[in-house]
């Protein structure tokens, strides 16, 4: 059966790029802005996230690969920051 009515997650972002309306903000920018919203909002939802993985979810190893997943996600964000 197909669903006719599927649902999809949307989510709107405003970055801000100059870094003043952060705690510390020094102005780095576009980089800086992009790494604290993957901290702050995308990998903690990743981590709470216990369904919606696909084949992840009955995969055996499927814990192991999302949890590397979520530390790759992470070490890039810290990456972004310098």
């Amino acid at each position: 059966m197909i669903c006719m009515f599927c649902m999809q997650e949307v989510t709107f972002l405003r970055l801000d790029t100059t870094g003043r309306g952060a705690p510390g903000g020094d102005g780095q920018g576009l980089l800086r802005a992009l790494a604290l919203v993957m901290s702050k909002v995308f990998i903690p939802s990743l981590k709470s996230r216990t369904k919606g993985w696909g084949f992840l979810d009955d995969c055996p190893q499927g814990a192991v690969i999302k949890n590397d997943f979520i530390r790759t996600l992470g070490s890039f964000a810290n990456v972004l920051t310098g």
